[in-house]
């Protein structure tokens, strides 16, 4: 079902797809943007790194992502670019509305600038065209699904860590000022995941004195994004 779902609500027109027919049309999606509003809109001159950039950011999405990383990992294989034309690349990729960068939430200016921000793609139906075993971490790809609703509903959203470093998926303010934490749990069959969810969110809720709520598949299945 959760299949069906991730690719449903971005690319209906491939549901009815034999499953090698659909992987290989949404890979033909992706090329297509790359090329048409990516490579030759900013006449890249290094296509072949941005086109790993992509492949990267899409199979990391719902994780930390940092251009001077990702710089590292280039350089180590060779790629003759500089860290200036990624950071770029990255920003090309963002306004060609591919990927979304989530900022962490605090009081503090530097703090968010000395943090990596988190990735998410535009279609999860990307993460399973382009990860093997993207059944390995469906967590993520529920992330992503549940942070594209959240930015669909107009909200400012970020991600946050507690005093002692525990990570909450979003902090969602709405265009009212309203401020809710969104804790997304896969695996809640899982005692020391869901253990480990549940500190992180109830440390931030008591840090920040708001309201917060574990988001799981059934809970989105019924309901959606309640704020």
């Amino acid at each position: 079902m959760f299949s069906t779902i991730l690719i449903v609500r971005w690319f209906p027109e491939v549901i009815e797809f034999d499953a090698g027919v659909r992987r290989q049309t949404l890979q033909e999606y992706l090329d297509v943007v790359i090329y048409r509003d990516i490579i030759e809109r900013y006449a890249i001159k290094n296509p072949s790194v941005i086109k790993y950039m992509i492949r990267s950011m899409i199979h990391n999405s719902g994780k930390l992502f940092s251009v001077n990383k990702f710089y590292q990992d280039v350089k180590s294989q060779g790629y003759q670019v500089g860290k200036d034309s990624l950071y770029e690349y990255a920003e090309h990729l963002e306004d060609a509305y591919l990927v979304f960068f989530m900022e962490v939430y605090d009081s503090s200016i530097r703090r968010v600038q000395s943090n990596s921000k988190k990735i998410y793609s535009i279609a999860p139906g990307m993460i399973r065209a382009l990860t093997l075993e993207y059944e390995k971490d469906l967590g993520r790809v529920f992330e992503n699904i549940v942070y594209l609703d959240l930015r669909r509903l107009g909200h400012e959203v970020h991600y946050y860590l507690t005093s002692e470093r525990y990570e909450v998926d979003f902090l969602v303010k709405s265009s009212s000022g309203k401020k809710k934490l969104f804790q997304v749990v896969w695996e809640v069959f899982d005692e020391k995941t869901l253990e480990r969810e549940e500190r992180a969110l109830y440390a931030a809720m008591k840090e920040l004195q708001i309201e917060g709520e574990l988001v799981t598949l059934d809970s989105y299945l019924r309901k959606g994004i309640s704020f």
